[in-house]
């Protein structure tokens, strides 16, 4: 299975205020679709974060329209908002990120 189907390691649902924060500060354009169906079945539209040690970070929209406990499509789909990447990766990123702009007072 190529990539394209599969889940972004450390995909988790966020809640909407930290996505709408990270996409504010960190996301430049969508970068990337997929339709996932490696266990689940979704669709993805992912934003990558720019980041230093080019690690695979970003948050994403998920269209969930597959119950995967019934195996049948959902009577109505779920938008759900997600961040991807490992958590490590994430700590240091915002870290680097911070250190950026430390001491500027403008």
């Amino acid at each position: 299975m190529n990539d394209y189907n599969k889940t972004p390691e450390g995909l988790k649902e966020v809640p909407l205020d930290e996505w709408t924060q990270g996409m504010l500060h960190y996301c430049i354009k969508i970068s990337e679709t997929r339709q996932v169906c490696d266990g689940k079945n979704f669709n993805l539209r992912m934003f990558d974060v720019p980041n230093f040690d080019d690690k695979k970070l970003g948050y994403a929209i998920m269209d969930d329209w597959f119950d995967n406990d019934t195996q049948k499509n959902r009577p109505k789909r779920i938008t759900r908002f997600c961040r991807y990447g490992l958590d490590e990766d994430w700590k240091i990123f915002r870290g680097k990120f911070a250190a950026q702009f430390a001491g500027d007072n403008s």
